[in-house]
């Protein structure tokens, strides 16, 4: 219920479940494009992604190899304010939210 105007974020997990991720790297992609886009934070660490898998109870094996592998995959870019801040690059929030359209969630 709506009151006043005031709109309910959506949480991390309804987001994600949203999203239908399939696999790490779509996990990955989702977590990152909620940080940027819902929580409206230009760009984040590590340790927000680990948070959030946790948070999902997603247990990624290894998910400094997931950040590495969506680095170099041109997913992700450092951020604006310094390099061990991360964002999505163009191609990692393009790839998001054709997954987000795949599911008939528009961004």
């Amino acid at each position: 219920i709506e009151e006043l105007g005031k709109k309910k974020q959506v949480s991390l997990p309804e987001f994600v479940n949203k999203m239908a991720p399939k696999n790490g790297t779509e996990y990955l992609l989702a977590v990152c494009y909620f940080i940027e886009k819902v929580e409206q934070k230009p760009s984040f660490v590590v340790n927000d992604i680990i948070q959030a898998f946790k948070k999902l109870k997603f247990n990624h094996s290894n998910p400094y190899q997931a950040i590495a592998g969506a680095r170099a995959n041109g997913l992700l870019m450092e951020g604006g304010d310094g390099s061990k801040t991360m964002q999505l690059s163009q191609t990692g929030m393009e790839k998001a939210r054709s997954i987000l359209a795949g599911h008939g969630v528009t961004a």
